[in-house]
Order: C-alpha cells, then structure tokens, then sequence
C-alpha cells in the first residue's frame, strides 16, 4: 500500500516536490507517483496564483462566476457526445453533488476544451457577457497545461517503461494522449457557512467535491492563493494537502493505475472547506491516454480486485474508471467507456472528477 512521506499533522500533509529543472525530474516523478499518488510540481512555467497565465486565468474564472445566474444558465452543459466525451459548458451549484442523496456540493463550474482538437471536436460554450479577450486566458490555460501534461506523461512513460512498470504498448498511449479527450475544468467553491447562500437543503452534508478518483492518466490542478481544501485518505483517513505558492498538484489517476498493474496507484480525494473562508477557485486539467488505448479485460478484473480490498472510509460509494465493466469479455477502447462514463453522470447526477 503506498504511503505518503511526511504527516505534517494529524489533518495536513506535505506532498514531495518534481522540480522541471532538475536532470532527473522525470524518475522523481515515476518515484514519488509510486510511493505517494501525488506530488507538487514547480518551475514549470505557468506563473503562479498572483502572476502569470496562471493568475491571469483565476481572474477570468471570477469574472466568469460572477456574472447573473441567467447568463451562465444561457451555456449551460448539455450530454457529451461520442466524438467528444467530456461534455462542454456550465454546471450550477449542487448539480454535482455525488452518489450519497445527503450530500450537497457547493460549487459552479464550467467545462471547457483543452486544445484544438478538442476544440474541432466540441466547442467552448462561454458566456457572451463578457468579451472574448477577458475570458482569452481560460482558453489559453489549458492548451498550455495540455503541453506541459504531455511532457509528464511521455517522461513518465519512459520511465515506467525501462522500469518494466508499464508495457511498451501502454507506455505508448499513455505518452500519446492529448489527442482531443482532454478536460479542462474551472471551479468556484461557494462558503458553506450559509448553507451555499442559501442553496443547499437544511439536513444535507455540505463539501466541496465528493470523495472520487481520477479517471484519466494525470490530473494538473491550480488553485488560488487560499488555503487549499484537497485532502487524500491515507492510514484510514484523510489529510488535508498543505498548499506551496507557485505549485502545481499533479495527481495519478486511474488508466495509470490499471496499466501500472496497482505499481502507480490513482489516489482517493476530496475538497472540503477545512476553516471557513470566503470561497476558492481551482483550474483542473484532465489528461487522458490515447482514446483507443484498450482496456483489458483481464486488467480491469484485477483493478477492480485492487479497489474492492483498497482502504475507504466506511460505507463510501464512488465511481472509479472501472465501474461498469463487470462483465467486460472483450477489449474495449478508452474512449468509448469514457463515452459511457460520462453520459452516465449527465443523466443521473452522480459524482463527476474534482
């Protein structure tokens, strides 16, 4: 079972760092993915919450959040389609609110592109409130955190694969991703001292994200200056991930975990509102392998074996790449379970990815 390396606190952990400028930063990351999920990635370019694309994106995103409700309703997300498996468009607070009916998200979202093809395949639909160059940065970011996951991914890979972590065909589709299945997500989290202004029912359990994994290969996550809420269950509970100016979070997520064989696990998170606060904001980008890269039967039977003895907290249901393949008898490819994924979440609700 991995470990993280140092427990700050009982509630706080400090996650180790994959420094870009280092020779060696790409057996780092295989290293500390390997014992620890995740890790803080820096100097990779993209500024940070108060400079930079970074800084610059978090402002359009406010912007964005801030404009009417019937604005944002105007662009709201529709079901995804085959061609493009992530859907395109805004979410209302509470309308991801995971697979418990007692719980209650507070947050608004909106799911964009993140490069070209995926662009070509389903376009951005952005409030016409604002003008294009205020929201400029939000299309901007994720073609930039979509270069810098394919970096991560094919350094990963090469890695994985002299290590003999990862075949030389799932090595392949897993530094080939990008190919336009990619997400980008932009998240406002509401207080929760007022019952999300009001919106949340009286008995529900308010959080910001649901407990969940990652479905893709690597998630890239920038949040704001605030004391971040992620928190990653580890020794049967969670801890809160203590946040680094300037860095990134990079997660594992569940194709590396499969294709891995359990060597580099996907980590179970969360977001909450630790202390209260004012709110915060994330930019989340999802990376996925190349859309035909193949689920195996024989792998997704042990992966699901692995998570079924896996430590959760008690009773907890949640929705991980291979739920839903229980009967798989036969190959099928990345895309089309994505497909299936996540027309399940749009037409029933449940958890959808931090």
């Amino acid at each position: 079972m991995w470990r993280l390396l140092l427990v700050v606190a009982s509630a706080e952990i400090q996650l180790p760092v994959v420094d870009l400028e280092k020779s060696n930063w790409k057996e780092r990351a295989v290293e500390v993915l390997q014992t620890n999920a995740s890790f803080l990635l820096v100097n990779h370019g993209l500024g940070n919450s108060s400079s930079g694309l970074w800084s610059k994106a978090l402002s359009a995103s406010r912007q964005l959040f801030a404009l009417p409700e019937e604005s944002k309703a105007e662009v709201a997300a529709g079901p995804p389609t085959a061609d493009a498996p992530v859907v395109r468009g805004y979410f209302g607070v509470g309308a991801e609110s995971g697979t418990r009916a007692s719980r209650f998200e507070c947050k608004e979202g909106i799911s964009l592109a993140a490069g070209e093809r995926s662009v070509r395949l389903a376009p951005n639909r952005l409030p016409k409130d604002l003008p294009p160059e205020q929201l400029s940065p939000l299309e901007t970011m994720p073609a930039q955190l979509r270069l810098l996951a394919l970096r991560l991914a094919d350094g990963i890979a090469d890695v994985a694969q002299q290590r003999k972590i990862l075949i030389p065909e799932d090595a392949a589709f897993l530094a080939g991703g990008g190919d336009g299945l990619e997400a980008f997500r932009v998240f406002h989290y509401l207080p929760t001292a007022d019952r999300c202004a009001g919106r949340a029912p009286s008995t529900a359990e308010l959080l910001w994200s649901s407990d969940h994994t990652d479905w893709g290969s690597l998630t890239i996550i920038a949040q704001d200056s605030s004391d971040g809420g992620i928190e990653i269950f580890q020794d049967g509970e969670y801890h809160r991930v203590r946040s680094q100016e300037g860095a990134l979070i990079v997660n594992g997520g569940d194709y590396l975990e499969l294709v891995s064989h359990g060597v580099l696990p996907s980590p179970l998170h969360r977001v909450r509102e630790s202390t209260p606060t004012s709110g915060r904001s994330s930019l989340v980008y999802f990376h996925y392998p190349v859309g035909s890269s193949p689920l195996r039967p024989s792998d997704v039977k042990k992966a699901q074996e692995r998570r079924s003895v896996a430590p959760k907290p008690k009773g907890l249901v949640f929705n991980t790449l291979t739920d839903g393949l229980e009967t798989l008898d036969e190959v099928i490819t990345y895309k089309k379970h994505l497909q299936r994924k996540w027309m399940g979440v749009r037409a029933t609700g449940p958890k959808t990815e931090l």
